[in-house]
């Protein structure tokens, strides 16, 4: 970071997981461009952070589909908050109706790097390096 400057990435609604709608007919060539496209998109937000180098990452919901994803999809969002924990970026996400709290397994854990945060109520973060987060409904 240079000078005063804060820099931060915000993204939501990758939907990870969740079917494609809307079309009747999906042409043969198109069929895994659409169906990795959401991946793509995905992994080229988290690739920016890491290239312009931003302090935190914002997401703000609906990043998957917990309801009815694969276990592909929820590696696959895994790895990309994994490589930002390994750069050292933090990751403050508010959770949307696909991948609330409750729809989480306890087996699956977080880098550290990654504080999920509920939609309802306030929550607040302290620290610098581990945030340290309390919950006020």
């Amino acid at each position: 970071m240079t000078g005063d400057a804060l820099r931060f990435l915000h993204a939501s609604d990758f939907r990870l997981g969740e079917p494609m709608r809307g079309l009747r007919y999906i042409p043969e060539i198109w069929r895994n461009r659409l169906r990795d496209a959401p991946y793509a998109a995905t992994a080229s937000v988290f690739d920016t952070a890491l290239d312009e180098e931003v302090d935190f990452v914002v997401l703000t919901g609906d990043l998957i589909d917990l309801r009815g994803c694969s276990p592909y999809a929820i590696n696959f969002l895994l790895e990309q908050f994994e490589k930002l924990d390994q750069a050292g970026t933090p990751i403050y996400w508010i959770s949307g109706e696909l991948d609330q709290h409750r729809y989480w397994s306890k087996a699956i854990k977080f880098p550290e790097n990654v504080q999920l945060f509920g939609a309802n109520g306030v929550e607040s973060c302290t620290g610098t390096t581990q945030p340290t987060c309390s919950a006020r409904c």
